[in-house]
């Protein structure tokens, strides 16, 4: 992804040498991010509402940060942790949130606490979906809580967690083949291919649960009209129907939003995302992709209503 800010040492060090205060309520966060943004921080904040965008933060939360930091649907989770400073209550702090700083701290973690940066470096798309969710998490009620988190919908054993995002917030997986999706396991849980999110999910799995769940979760393809000719060089391989190969990402019904995500990631000068073993090839045929051509490839694959479908 192309960065959209300029961020001197100054003003990462800045905040994490501060932000310790603000851990346990010396400071407010407000002054503290007024500093940083001062200092020289040029930070776009993209739109902060879409739904599933804030359902990606929601769950994430709940899976990894909720353990430190609580939630309203687990008002005491963290408390038998032994942590200098103590972990906030995210669910309680509101008024001096900007979302630049929530964004920094996120993306960088904060030093001399048990904070970790973000794992996947450049997936900045992860970070900001994880700050839309806290600015609405100290407004959320139980009963809300546990429906962004996914927390109450039901599956299988061993596919929850996959389920709760990609039930609405994250890519469909019934689309993909058994397959690709396995490539895309081993890429997570090894690290070539990088998300935030899906590295804590991908990590503790051996390669017989990682097997089975792409084959309890893959189906394959479904039928699509002939593309246009801007979406002829993904239908090559990604299809519709039976011209997709089967160790290939059916992209039939993702939301445009994430095509043009992943899209962007691919042509991205400094290309980080990595992926599977075709990442190279993919490279190569969308290197020289326009915005325009980006734009409707992924709108002529997702789905007509824009919103995202669920996996069942």
């Amino acid at each position: 992804m192309r960065r959209e800010r300029t961020l001197t040492a100054a003003v990462i060090a800045l905040l994490l040498a501060g932000f310790g205060a603000v851990q346990t309520g010396v400071l407010p966060l407000a002054p503290i991010a007024g500093a940083v943004l001062q200092v020289g921080g040029n930070l776009a904040v993209p739109p902060l509402t879409d739904p599933a965008m804030i359902r990606r933060g929601a769950v994430h939360y709940d899976l990894v940060c909720a353990t430190c930091h609580a939630s309203p649907a687990a008002l005491l989770r963290g408390d038998a942790l032994r942590l200098t400073p103590p972990a906030p209550k995210l669910h309680r702090r509101r008024d001096d949130w900007l979302p630049e700083v929530a964004f920094l701290t996120v993306k960088h973690g904060v030093r001399n606490t048990a904070m970790p940066a973000w794992p996947a470096r450049d997936r900045d798309d992860e970070v900001w979906a994880m700050v839309a969710f806290l600015l609405v998490l100290p407004d959320l009620a139980p009963p809300e809580y546990r429906a962004l988190a996914g927390l109450d919908i039901s599956a299988p054993p061993g596919q929850q967690t996959c389920v709760r995002c990609h039930d609405g917030a994250a890519p469909r997986l019934d689309l993909q083949t058994p397959d690709y999706l396995a490539d895309s396991l081993r890429a997570f849980r090894g690290g070539t291919r990088q998300s935030g999110f899906m590295h804590d999910a991908a990590a503790p799995l051996s390669d017989i649960s990682l097997t089975t769940l792409a084959r309890a979760l893959g189906q394959g393809p479904q039928e699509q009209p002939p593309a246009p000719p801007e979406a002829a060089i993904c239908a090559a391989c990604h299809g519709p129907t039976t011209l997709a190969r089967p160790a290939f990402p059916r992209l039939q019904g993702l939301t445009a939003a994430y095509l043009e995500t992943q899209l962007r990631l691919f042509t991205a000068e400094d290309f980080t995302r990595g992926g599977g073993p075709y990442v190279d090839l993919m490279r190569e045929a969308v290197r020289d992709l326009t915005e325009d051509q980006i734009s409707t490839a992924a709108h002529w694959y997702a789905p007509t209503d824009g919103k995202v479908s669920p996996t069942r």
